[in-house]
């Protein structure tokens, strides 16, 4: 049999990398932030925001006010009675406008003008948990006002969101590279992925696998680690774990690519069996598909040999620090619903309050829900990340 491994952000984090969505944003704003100290009259600007001075101040009771912002959390930011935050894009009763503005705190010195309407989705309305499905939404409702014919004041196009997001990738891939590069050599890797090489036992064997002859068939052939993330840690596990199990092939897919070859990185959506998405296919604009992920997995070879391996031969499932949300929706329900894939196993962060929320997460993967309930592997203690 093979074991295919589904390795997601989860994992960086429990090796503790920040990169979680909400870890960059921060990052990046302070970053602008910062910048102040070095362009005190010109200010901070991108395509997304600009940081500058209220009143050219620049202290707070003797220290530097972008000392502040270091140990707060990207809510305790946002929050800030030093900081305020000015949306230019706000929605009103006729749909979104450009040129409305909202302040917020009296004690201000820093103030951040919000020129992007998706920027300001993801800070206003705190929807950076994913950034992706975030981007999709708004592609969704700004096709549905494009077929309502409204007339909007300085309207944002499904061109600019797209501008927007490429640039907002391109300050993701930024961010994750310096991330990379803090990796230390000596890192000490969880032994979550020893799991992996595990033989099967004969009860998980006869109950998930096959019903044939426990002792010809237990053996493990291949361990095939599909891995989300982008950057280089696991990796680097992999190469410490040569020689756990020699007798097992290893094999590594950076599916959504890698910082290394950063013309590989893959950032987008995943849905395309969405009830809306037949709509933007149908439309005579390639703007609206030009995030969609299917449309970049044929630039490398790791998703076609991925589904070239699903055919060879039985296999389970791992799924170590992935989210299963539906920005990988279609790649993630390839893999759970072929008839090859015969269990799924969910790792979790230490409670069955951990891996419900991911059975529910699943399920959305699922057609057949009976199949579902056949492949879930049980809940075990022993299983956590």
């Amino acid at each position: 049999m093979n074991r295919l491994v589904i390795v997601g952000n989860g994992f960086d984090i429990v090796h503790e990398l920040e990169t979680k969505y909400e870890h960059f944003l921060k990052a990046y704003l302070i970053k602008h932030i910062k910048n102040l100290e070095i362009n005190l009259n010109k200010g901070s600007i991108d395509n997304l925001i600009e940081v500058k001075y209220v009143d050219n101040c620049r202290l707070y009771n003797g220290e530097k006010v972008t000392d502040l912002f270091d140990d707060f959390s990207l809510n305790q930011l946002l929050e800030s009675e030093y900081l305020s935050i000015q949306n230019k894009w706000e929605k009103s009763s006729n749909g979104w406008n450009y040129g409305i503005t909202a302040e917020r705190g009296q004690n201000c010195f820093i103030s951040i003008i919000i020129k992007s309407r998706l920027f300001g989705e993801l800070i206003s309305e705190r929807k950076w948990t994913d950034i992706e499905k975030t981007y999709f939404d708004m592609l969704i409702d700004m096709f549905k006002e494009s077929k309502e014919k409204k007339s909007f004041t300085n309207k944002y196009t499904v061109y600019d969101l797209n501008k927007d997001f490429d640039f907002l990738k391109s300050k993701i891939v930024e961010y994750l590279n310096e991330v990379n590069e803090s990796i230390p050599t000596n890192f000490n890797y969880s032994g979550v992925l020893h799991k992996c090489f595990d033989i099967p036992e004969q009860k998980y064997f006869k109950r998930y696998i096959s019903n044939g002859n426990y002792e010809n068939n237990k053996k493990l052939y291949n361990i095939i680690f599909v891995n989300f993330n982008y950057t280089k840690l696991l990796e680097l596990c992999i190469v410490k774990l040569k020689g756990v199990n020699p007798d097992v092939n290893v094999e590594y897919f950076p599916i959504h690519g890698s910082l290394n070859n950063p013309e590989t990185i893959i950032f987008g959506y995943g849905d395309d069996t969405n009830k809306h998405y037949q709509d933007l296919e149908d439309e005579d604009n390639e703007e609206y598909l030009k995030n969609i992920k299917a449309f970049y997995y044929p630039n490398e070879s790791h998703y076609k040999d991925l589904i070239n391996t699903l055919y060879g031969q039985e296999f389970d499932v791992f799924v170590i620090g992935h989210s299963l949300g539906l920005s990988d929706r279609v790649l993630l329900k390839t893999i759970f619903e072929h008839e090859n894939c015969k269990a799924i196993k969910l790792f979790h962060r230490g409670s069955k309050e951990s891996q419900f929320s991911k059975r529910i997460a699943l399920s959305r993967h699922f057609t057949d829900k009976i199949k579902m309930r056949s492949k879930i592997v049980d809940y075990s203690e022993e299983d956590i990340m």
